[in-house]
């Protein structure tokens, strides 16, 4: 997909945990909600004359945990191209890695694709194609990964924290690099609009590792918000110059 000049570039985080320390870092103003009643908060600031804008899908209403997962990720997306427009979309967040593809607690990955959906099974031949995706929505990705010494990875995304065999077989075929929850239904709404968008995303536990997915997603949250707040920093500076 062609990527057009960026100006304005919207960041689109699941967790605030996930947000804060970039929110913090760039010191960005509350604007409140984005679309009542919808819960996904707003912020807004500027990186030199980059302007820039973070999404948070927000505190569900009825169980009051962060809004994780597929539906709220891609009507936050539609809110963001209806209402703020920006000339890239970046999905930031945590994801799990895999250790038999060089993921390690931390490592960060940029990607404009592909995004893969590993837990849609729909066993019609002319539906399989659409229920995996694989959508690749920006041209630059590779060029800043060179530039901000990341890597570039395939993301697979389902609406679990763990896996089972059928999720396993998937990713083990797509050679996912970063198992997450929104970013292949993020790509289904940027590539409906026919807008560039890239996923950055930090590691926070190993799928294919011995600890259980849980734990060490809750003992490296923060270790991983801050690497991934660090590099999406840095990736902002750079389309800004």
């Amino acid at each position: 997909m062609p990527d057009t000049p960026i100006r304005h570039a919207v960041l689109l985080f699941a967790m605030q945990d996930e947000a804060l320390p970039l929110i913090r870092r760039l010191e960005l103003d509350d604007k409140g909600h984005l679309a009542p009643p919808m819960p996904m908060r707003w912020f807004d600031g500027r990186v030199a004359d980059l302007r820039v804008d973070v999404v948070v899908l927000g505190s569900d209403r009825r169980f009051g945990v962060d809004c994780i997962g597929t539906q709220p990720a891609a009507i936050a997306a539609q809110l963001v191209f209806d209402k703020l427009k920006p000339d890239l979309l970046i999905n930031a967040g945590t994801a799990g890695g895999f250790i038999q593809r060089g993921g390690s607690i931390g490592k960060v990955y940029l990607t404009g694709g592909p995004f893969y959906f590993h837990d849609r099974r729909i066993p019609l031949a002319p539906f399989e194609p659409y229920a995996e995706g694989g959508w690749t929505l920006s041209n630059n990705a590779a060029a800043w990964v060179d530039t901000l010494g990341l890597e570039q990875g395939v993301v697979s995304s389902g609406n679990s924290l763990d896996m089972n065999a059928d999720d396993a077989e998937r990713i083990e075929r797509f050679a996912a690099h970063a198992k997450d929850m929104e970013a292949a239904a993020i790509a289904w709404v940027a590539d409906q609009h026919q807008q560039p968008m890239i996923a950055v995303k930090a590691i926070t536990d190993l799928v294919d590792g011995e600890h259980p997915t849980h734990e060490e997603f809750e003992r490296n949250l923060h270790t991983a918000s801050d690497a991934l707040s660090e590099a999406v920093e840095r990736l902002l500076r750079l389309l800004a110059a």
